[in-house]
């Protein structure tokens, strides 16, 4: 197993750079990474057609923002959401491990792109090269403990030792486990676990642990 929990089908793993696909869906994709010190991501690059968010896990993750590549430092725990239009990359610029997810609101073919890249295919979906009039304002660019947004609801919550919580939403539910032992539907996740419910299907949340909690239309 690539990552040092949960599933996922593995897009690549080196020294310098795991990425593990996580979540594959028209809502949306999601992708864990790990970045060795030093490890560039993307040029610079344009979406036209979808919300790229990221959730720092573990280390430093510098977002480069505008035409000129402006460095933006996120720490552990920080979201961070690109709308369409917005020229943008990322690196980790720092002297330590990076781990990080990412989302893809909607999907936009993003997971089959990935695979496409690491079976030598053609690959191509919704990146582009910055515009020459420099793409959309930066100061459209998110930043914050949550996302709330038409294609992507993003939140951190937990949940104690004691009675369960029972849920149901007409919306598309998603759960990614940061810390602790918690059961979804008496399915166990633990740490690094994703776990999935459909738009309309009741579920019941027991354990000691926090987590995300993601949201996207049904």
């Amino acid at each position: 197993m690539p990552s040092p929990f949960g599933d996922g089908e593995t897009i690549s793993d080196t020294n310098r750079r795991t990425v593990v696909l996580l979540a594959a869906s028209p809502e949306m994709t999601v992708t864990w990474s790990r970045y060795a010190s030093g490890e560039r991501g993307p040029d610079l690059h344009v979406h036209r057609e979808h919300t790229d968010v990221f959730y720092v896990l573990e280390g430093e993750f510098t977002l480069r923002l505008g035409p000129q590549g402006e460095p933006r430092p996120l720490t552990v725990g920080t979201l961070a959401w690109m709308p369409p239009g917005v020229v943008h990359g990322f690196r980790n610029a720092s002297d330590s491990e990076l781990r990080f997810l990412n989302f893809h609101a909607p999907g936009v073919g993003f997971a089959q792109y990935m695979r496409d890249l690491r079976d030598g295919r053609p690959a191509a979906y919704d990146q582009w090269d910055p515009p020459e009039d420099g793409g959309l304002p930066i100061s459209g660019v998110g930043f914050g403990d949550r996302v709330d947004l038409p294609s992507i609801k993003l939140f951190p919550a937990g949940i104690e030792p004691g009675a369960p919580e029972s849920h149901e939403d007409a919306r598309h539910t998603d759960i990614y486990v940061l810390e602790g032992d918690l059961r979804v539907n008496e399915e166990r996740a633990q740490a690094g676990a994703w776990a999935h419910v459909a738009p309309g299907d009741p579920h019941t949340l027991e354990g000691s642990a926090r987590f995300l909690v993601v949201h996207t239309p049904a």
